[in-house]
């Protein structure tokens, strides 16, 4: 997704539990995002893993920015307006 002078990254993952989360793929610092190992994703900055169940409810320091997430029926929805809100990670 980009805006206007940025592209604005996100991942997608489930948790053991079944429980889709979303974040905005950029570390709060650095913007180098994260890459998964299995049920966890590292900061590329700082190599801190994040384990997925507390993705989206855990906040600040290097966690990923929670990224606002809706289920309908099977579809996950993600706004347009949620992923421009966070732009300024970017």
């Amino acid at each position: 997704m980009d805006a206007p002078g940025h592209e604005i990254r996100f991942f997608v993952i489930k948790s053991e539990d079944n429980v889709l989360h979303a974040a905005f793929d950029a570390c709060y610092r650095e913007g180098k995002g994260y890459d998964q190992d299995g049920d966890s994703m590292i900061c590329n900055n700082c190599g801190q893993p994040f384990h997925s169940s507390r993705i989206n409810v855990v906040q600040g320091g290097c966690n990923p920015a929670p990224l606002m997430r809706t289920l309908k029926g099977e579809n996950l929805i993600i706004t347009q307006a949620d992923l421009l809100a966070g732009a300024g990670y970017f």
